[in-house]
């Protein structure tokens, strides 16, 4: 009995395979600290800014740093190429990379600032959320940020 192999779109043979990754630090100029990191064709670039003192008094944390995440789409979030109801909203995937990031950020060593994290998505073909917190970590490390851990995210299907 012969076995078919299954190309996937993006090339790939089969289900076990690793998409090809990619990063590049220092992108943007203007940020702190940036990354453009690729899984496939999904492309996100991160940007870090900050620690600094908050424009807004009340965001002001007195013993710790606060994170602040912005997501932005390149293009309107219905051209993804996302089945309807695909999943999260953008305010859920910035509470969710907030509160991953959260406990890796050393914040006790930032009182009284905000950083602000922005992420663009440039291209969404699956493992969207891996890429994004994937850049997120090594715009961080660009920026110097001190934190207690480094995450690392994949996607296994």
């Amino acid at each position: 009995m012969a076995t078919l192999k299954q190309h996937r779109p993006d090339g790939r043979i089969g289900g076990g395979t690793l998409r090809p990754l990619s990063a590049e630090l220092s992108c943007l100029n203007r940020a702190d600290g940036s990354a453009k990191f690729s899984s496939g064709f999904t492309q996100v670039l991160a940007a870090v800014y900050g620690p600094a003192a908050p424009r807004n008094p009340s965001r002001e944390r007195s013993g710790e740093a606060s994170l602040s995440i912005v997501f932005k789409h390149a293009t309107d979030v219905s051209d993804l190429g996302l089945p309807p109801g695909y999943g999260s909203s953008v305010r859920e995937l910035e509470r969710f990379v907030g509160d991953s990031l959260a406990v890796c950020v050393a914040v006790a060593e930032y009182p009284r600032t905000v950083i602000e994290i922005v992420i663009q998505v440039i291209n969404a073909d699956g493992s969207l959320v891996g890429t994004a917190l994937n850049a997120t970590v090594l715009a961080l490390m660009d920026a110097g940020v001190l934190m207690n851990s480094l995450p690392v995210t994949t996607t296994c299907l």
